[in-house]
């Protein structure tokens, strides 16, 4: 019963956030594309150093 509920609770409780507060949603998207971005450069930074 969890396998099941969880994988749909999770999705009604996203779709709930995206209909209700939609700017804060793309906001939180917005936000996290950005740490993925910095993730992105620090490994390409740590990457070039220990390969020079």
């Amino acid at each position: 019963m969890k396998k099941i509920l969880w994988p749909w609770g999770f999705w009604i409780f996203v779709a709930f956030y995206v209909v209700t507060a939609p700017s804060d949603a793309a906001n939180f998207v917005h936000s996290a594309f950005g740490w993925l971005g910095v993730i992105g450069d620090g490994v390409s930074d740590f990457v070039s150093d220990v390969a020079v």
